[in-house]
């Protein structure tokens, strides 16, 4: 069937982070974590300890992880550069505060019938044009919350790239997606080779890491093995139960524990050790009740 690698970003909850080591927990498995060098007081010790039966690692090198920053993708290629040289079947990118919602033979169940699948998530058949300036313009003002200082600053600077277009020179066609994704081990060696140009490209970008992956995919022969039902922002293509409705994203409570087990997805985003420990105790218990 062929080992998995799990890829976790990191960067605060340690108990919640603990739950989601353990719920990967399995013989099958490796899981690599990213911690984010802002989180000082995590008990690396603690984490090795949670795991039986998967090979944890803990990148030594940790990066300052900044909100639609070019860290967000130096991050992820580390993930990869690090589980790549072991080959394995499929590599899923997970944020720490995610957890699966189905048990890991389940899951590698599902994977292997689609092996081969690339699980890649695109908003769009195209990208709008205030999305292509996230790659088309220098955005040296990055800023998850704006005020009105910085929208300033950002407005004057798009203003004054008028007729400036970075993306043109490479003749590319340029996508946008979720950046979760379960990919194979031919497109996660391809990734790690194209490194430089990632770094080329996007260390302009803003939110690159929703970019990236769906650019390189789309002017590839890897556009061929996408998953269906894709490009019309449908989550299923990444197998993951997440809420835009009611949250930016929603942060599931034990209310929803029903509704996350019948979405029928293999994982979920978002929970919060503080606002709800009850349902990450309930979703442990359920995915860990054949593993342990």
């Amino acid at each position: 069937m062929g080992k998995h690698a799990y890829l976790i970003m990191a960067h605060n909850q340690e108990e919640l982070l603990k739950s989601l080591i353990q719920c990967l927990d399995y013989e099958d498995n490796d899981i690599y974590v990213h911690l984010d060098y802002k989180w000082k007081n995590v008990n690396i010790d603690e984490l090795y300890a949670t795991v039986h039966k998967s090979k944890l690692i803990v990148l030594e090198d940790r990066i300052d992880v900044k909100w639609g920053t070019y860290a967000q993708i130096a991050c992820e290629l580390a993930l990869l550069k690090a589980a790549t040289p072991n080959h394995y079947a499929y590599y899923h990118l997970m944020s720490g505060m995610d957890l699966p919602l189905k048990k890991q033979p389940e899951i590698h169940g599902f994977f292997k019938d689609k092996q081969g699948t690339e699980f890649i998530h695109f908003d769009a058949p195209q990208v709008d044009r205030e999305t292509y300036k996230r790659i088309s313009k220098y955005n040296f003002i990055i800023a998850k919350k704006q005020n009105w200082i910085s929208r300033i600053f950002y407005h004057a600077l798009m203003a004054l790239q008028i007729g400036t277009d970075r993306a043109k020179r490479y003749g590319m066609e340029f996508q946008k997606g979720a950046n979760w994704f379960s990919i194979t081990d031919e497109l996660a060696h391809y990734v790690v080779e194209k490194s430089d140009w990632i770094h080329e490209a996007f260390r302009y970008a803003r939110c690159g890491d929703e970019m990236f992956l769906q650019t390189l995919v789309v002017n590839s022969k890897f556009k061929d093995r996408l998953v269906e039902n894709n490009f019309c922002d449908n989550y299923e293509t990444i197998q993951y139960c997440i809420d835009w409705d009611r949250g930016s994203p929603y942060i599931f409570t034990s209310n929803d524990f029903e509704f996350l087990i019948a979405s029928n997805m293999c994982f979920a985003r978002k929970f919060d050790w503080n606002a709800d420990k009850e349902i990450i105790r309930q979703i442990t218990e359920h995915v860990r009740d054949s593993i342990c």
